[in-house]
C-alpha cells in the first residue's frame, strides 16, 4: 500500500509539472491534487526533492533493468532516451528549475551503473586494474550525461535509437 501511494504522488508530481517548473510546485498543491492532507505526504517523504529523488531513482531502476552488458546497454541507453521523451515535460520542468541537479544526479548514477557492469564483463580481456575501470566509468559517464544533457536542452530533436546506436557504435566494447 506505501508503494502505491508513493507511486501517486509521483504522478500527481508529473501532472502538475506538466505546466510549470518544478520551483513553483508546492506541498499544498500536491495534496489537493490528490485529495490527501499534508500529513499523508510528510508520512511519505521529507519534502518536495525528497519525492522527486525518489521518482528518478525509482523509474531509473525500472529503466535500465538488466541492459547492463556489452550485448544489452544499448537498449538501456535507448530507454534513458525514451524515458526522457515520454516524460518530456517533466525532465524539462526538471532541466529548466533550480533544481536540475537532480535530474543531473539521476542521469549520472543511470550511466555508471550502465556502463560500470560492461567495463567489468569487457576486463577479462582488457585486464585493467580497479583504479583504471572507475576511471574509464567516470569518464564514459560524464561524456554520455553531457550529450544527454544537450540533447534535452536542444530540444531533443534527434531519434533516440539513431543517438542510442551511435553512443553504441562509438563506444563499442567500452575499451
Amino acid at each position: 500500500m506505501s508503494h502505491l501511494t508513493e507511486q501517486a504522488f509521483a504522478e500527481a508530481l508529473k501532472e502538475i509539472m506538466q505546466g510549470k517548473s518544478f520551483d513553483k510546485v508546492t506541498v499544498t498543491e500536491l495534496v489537493q491534487h490528490l485529495g490527501v492532507n499534508r500529513q499523508t505526504f510528510y508520512y511519505h517523504f521529507k519534502d518536495l526533492y525528497d519525492l522527486l529523488e525518489w521518482i528518478y531513482i525509482t523509474d531509473g531502476e525500472q529503466m535500465i533493468g538488466d541492459n547492463r552488458t556489452n550485448t544489452s546497454w544499448e537498449e538501456g541507453l535507448l530507454a534513458i532516451f525514451q524515458y526522457i521523451q515520454d516524460n518530456e515535460a517533466f525532465v524539462y520542468n526538471t532541466y529548466y528549475s533550480v533544481n536540475r541537479n537532480y535530474l543531473e544526479h539521476f542521469l549520472y548514477e543511470r550511466a555508471y551503473l550502465l556502463i560500470r557492469p560492461v567495463l567489468e564483463e569487457n576486463n577479462q580481456s582488457l585486464r585493467l586494474d580497479e583504479a583504471s575501470i572507475e576511471f574509464r566509468a567516470h569518464f564514459y559517464k560524464y561524456g554520455l550525461v553531457g550529450f544527454i544533457l544537450d540533447w534535452i536542452g536542444g530540444g531533443q530533436r534527434q531519434d533516440p535509437r539513431l543517438l542510442a546506436h551511435q553512443i553504441y557504435q562509438l563506444l563499442d566494447n567500452l575499451s
